[in-house]
């Protein structure tokens, strides 16, 4: 072997040298990178639905805690990472702090929940976003600073946390609405206050006008600051002789750039005579009283006044809706009763009111184990179609209501302040020995919760009816209420019927809701809302030319639930998003009567209607 190939070992051993050094290296390396920092311990990472997380497990490990609102989970903390190469395995998100967490709740002006609003960290990289409930948890080192919240069809707003209170975030829609109000000829009208209401959503429990503006020369207005979702138009003038109010509504929904046009109704009046059953002029001092329905849904006298020598009467300057008219004559030794004309439209001419002959109900109130009552409020006598007359209670226990009219049956109810209740059903006019039996009523007490289970808060009205009477209020047997912050409500004063009772929450969205069954004072229900069904149509002539301005009636199949009034746009669309999922019954409602445009399942969308002979 020459020189030149004989192995250089010195090399060799150089090399094998470096190779254990870079070996030993790596394993350093190795070591420092698996070491845990012993000051800062991981923690558990928290996701949706993860049994352990701390919105949804009690402090002790034990039962859930259902003290706080539902929380959404934590969501997790952002983390501003380089995107690995395709293929490679990406870096996870770093986990929010386990523990304690902080309430935020975003509502709009009016109560509402904000749902999928963007709530993030001031200073830092967390962020999350609101569920259905406007409800978020936040993690206890977020909540310590300040959050931006942001969301579609609002401003922006922000909170500070302050340790154990809820964090409160406001927002104010950015909604607009730009209409006409005018005349049924189409000429605008000045002057015409113009209010955006959003209805029972408030934690107070009242209808919360949200915006409003007047008119100006030429009818035309603009409400700007609206918060998106479902809202009502109202306009309101006066009549021609200022008294009582015009007015037109119209449901809208924002964001929207559709124009709004409210068309206000006509005055008219209301020209008739009174009569006896024989048609002749009845003996006494004649009156008539009017009451209007109102759009809002409640009752009022809006025109009093004495009939003319020859019997007849006008009531002039009827605004918007129906009316009520009640006529008597002061002559009792007439036994003329007083009468009651319902459904009496603006512009009726000619309307006969024949008084009829009547009789008084009379009789005694004793308690449950028969001794007279002297004490215990007032007895009401109502009908079918409401209420008709009341009769106070005497020192002897003995009550008499006025003259009744004969051809009808009259519930005779109690009602009180301190809790006692009774009634004698179905008394003919003319009885004179009647006992009305009273006894001691419960509450009738609920709870109105959302579509996903969690409480609905306060301000959603809630009705009670009797079953087997419309939805007029009567005393003790068809009554009204608002719920509390927790959803619960609480009839009390009721007479001794079993009760159908309902919800309503147009304003966050919802359908009406019936809790299943009746239900005796007493009872404690559940009525669950649903979200509402969407009915959009178009009200068009059988030339095809659209009919604006005109009202149609939304009947639902339930007779537990009471119809809702829209009015045509000018292209003659209509509609509402919070109607009862099922069929419903749509009527053309115009001064010369009712036009019956059929039936038809919600949701709906694109349906045309024609108006027969148009």
């Amino acid at each position: 072997m020459t020189e030149a190939h004989r192995p250089r070992r010195g090399r060799w051993l150089v090399l094998l040298l470096l190779v254990v050094v870079a070996a030993v290296l790596a394993l350093v390396a190795t070591c420092d990178g698996a070491r845990e920092p012993v000051s800062e311990p991981r923690s558990p990472e928290i996701t949706e639905g993860s049994p352990a997380s701390p919105a949804e497990v009690g402090a002790d490990g034990g039962e859930p805690t259902t003290d706080e609102p539902p929380l959404a989970a934590p969501p997790r903390r952002r983390t501003h990472v380089q995107r690995p190469p395709t293929g490679a395995s990406s870096t996870p998100a770093e986990s929010p702090p386990a523990g304690t967490v902080q309430v935020l709740v975003v509502r709009d002006e009016v109560g509402r929940a904000v749902a999928d609003a963007t709530v993030s960290e001031r200073d830092g990289g967390w962020e999350g976003r609101t569920p259905a409930n406007g409800t978020l948890g936040l993690p206890l080192a977020v909540a310590a600073g300040t959050v931006d919240v942001t969301a579609a069809g609002f401003a922006d707003g922000s909170a500070t946390g302050q340790a154990g209170a809820p964090m409160i975030v406001v927002l104010t829609g950015t909604g607009r609405v730009v209409g006409n109000v005018r005349e049924e000829d189409g000429t605008g009208v000045a002057g015409v206050r113009v209010t955006a209401t959003c209805s029972l959503s408030d934690p107070s429990g009242s209808t919360s006008s949200v915006r409003d503006t007047e008119t100006g020369a030429d009818g035309e207005f603009v409400i700007e600051g609206l918060p998106p979702g479902d809202a009502v138009l109202r306009a309101e003038a006066p009549g021609t002789t200022g008294f009582p109010l015009r007015t037109a509504e119209l449901g809208y929904r924002l964001p929207s750039d559709d124009r709004a046009v409210l068309v206000l109704e006509r005055s008219r009046d209301i020209r008739g005579r009174v009569t006896d059953p024989s048609g002749n002029l009845p003996p006494g001092k004649l009156s008539v009283v009017m009451r209007g329905v109102l759009p809002s849904g409640g009752n009022g006298a809006v025109w009093s006044g004495s009939v003319e020598p020859d019997g007849s009467f006008v009531v002039p300057d009827v605004g918007s809706g129906t009316n009520v008219l009640w006529a008597w004559t002061s002559d009792r030794d007439s036994q003329l009763a007083l009468t009651i004309l319902r459904d009496v439209r603006p512009g009726t001419d000619g309307l006969t009111i024949a008084l009829e002959t009547g009789g008084s109900i009379s009789g005694r109130l004793v308690d449950d184990s028969g001794e007279v009552m002297t004490t215990g409020g007032w007895l009401y006598a109502h009908d079918a179609d409401g209420l008709v007359n009341s009769a106070a209670l005497r020192a002897d226990g003995g009550f008499q209501t006025h003259l009744l009219p004969r051809d009808r049956r009259y519930d005779i109810t109690l009602v009180s302040n301190d809790g006692w209740s009774g009634v004698a059903r179905q008394a003919a006019a003319g009885t004179s020995d009647l006992v009305v039996v009273a006894k001691r009523i419960p509450e009738l007490t609920g709870q109105v919760r959302l579509p996903d289970g969690s409480a609905a808060g306060a301000g959603i009205e809630v009705r009670a009816v009797a079953r087997g009477l419309g939805v007029i209020d009567r005393p003790g047997a068809a009554v009204r209420t608002v719920t509390d912050a927790a959803g619960r409500f609480a009839f009390s004063g009721l007479a001794d019927f079993d009760f159908t009772v309902v919800a309503s929450n147009h304003g966050g969205g919802h359908a009406p809701a019936r809790a299943p069954g009746t239900h005796w004072p007493g009872s404690d229900v559940t009525l669950a809302l649903r979200d509402g069904a969407s009915l959009a149509a178009r009200l068009v002539s059988e030339g095809g030319r659209p009919v604006s301005g005109q009202t149609i009636w939304i009947v639902p199949e339930d007779p537990a639930f009471w119809g809702w009034k829209q009015k045509t746009d000018e292209d003659g669309r209509f509609g509402m998003s919070t109607l009862p999922h099922g069929r419903v019954r749509l009527v053309l409602d115009t001064l010369d009567g009712e036009v019956d445009l059929g039936s038809v399942d919600v949701p709906a969308r694109d349906l045309q209607l024609t108006v027969p002979g148009r």
